[in-house]
């Protein structure tokens, strides 16, 4: 059992400041990466407009000789300011660059969709290697620092089992970027972050979310 406290008490959450350094989530000790930044109000606009049309979702598996052509493909049929699109695909470029270097094969899972519903309520690590995750409108993912986590309640018991504290739950903001460690190896098994989605159906605030799988 302390063996088991020490360890979950080496995880940390590091927040940083340049794209490149999201590939810190390589590092054993970390099991989140955080890039904050500020609202661009151009990609916001064209966001909420995604949302209030109700367009289709974005899901394909991409590589780095495809992924333009893809998703210029899917903006191009957008009627709304071409500077708004280019801008959000020079963006989800950006960010595709930081996730085919954590690849292993050079392919990765793209997902720009609205989201309606809370999704996944309960507090939980997943079974994927890393996780992007941009909210590019309204609320972003919540996560829980490692040190406020119960591991042993995790899948059969309540959030409030799972967290220790319900007050050191953090959120994510519109534009911050992070990666997520998940335990699909077993290196990283019992190191994966705790997050979930934020709920959202009582406020019928939708989210425009971009999830890129690794």
């Amino acid at each position: 059992m302390i063996g088991l406290f020490t360890h979950r008490q080496r995880l940390r959450q590091a927040v940083v400041d340049a794209p490149q350094r999201l590939r810190d989530i390589v590092s054993a000790d970390v099991n989140l990466t955080v890039w904050k930044r500020p609202v661009q109000e151009d990609i916001d606009l064209l966001g909420r407009f995604i949302i209030r049309q109700g367009l289709p979702a974005f899901q394909e598996s991409v590589v780095p000789e495809n992924a333009v052509s893809r998703l210029r493909t899917y903006l191009e049929d957008i009627p709304f300011s071409p500077l708004a699109k280019q801008l959000l695909l020079h963006d989800v470029l950006v960010l595709l660059d930081e996730a085919f270097a954590l690849s292993a094969d050079n392919r990765v899972k793209l997902i720009l969709k609205t989201v309606a519903d809370d999704a996944c309520t309960k507090f939980h690590t997943d079974g994927y290697d890393y996780r992007l995750l941009c909210t590019y409108v309204g609320e972003g993912t919540e996560w829980v620092p490692d040190a406020y986590v119960n591991r042993a309640k995790l899948v059969k018991g309540t959030n409030t089992e799972i967290v220790t504290d319900l007050l050191q739950v953090q959120r994510l903001s519109a534009f911050d970027v992070a990666i997520l460690k998940g335990e699909a190896s077993h290196a990283n098994r019992g190191k994966g972050i705790v997050h979930r989605s934020p709920p959202i159906e009582t406020t019928q605030v939708k989210r425009l979310l971009l999830r890129i799988d690794i």
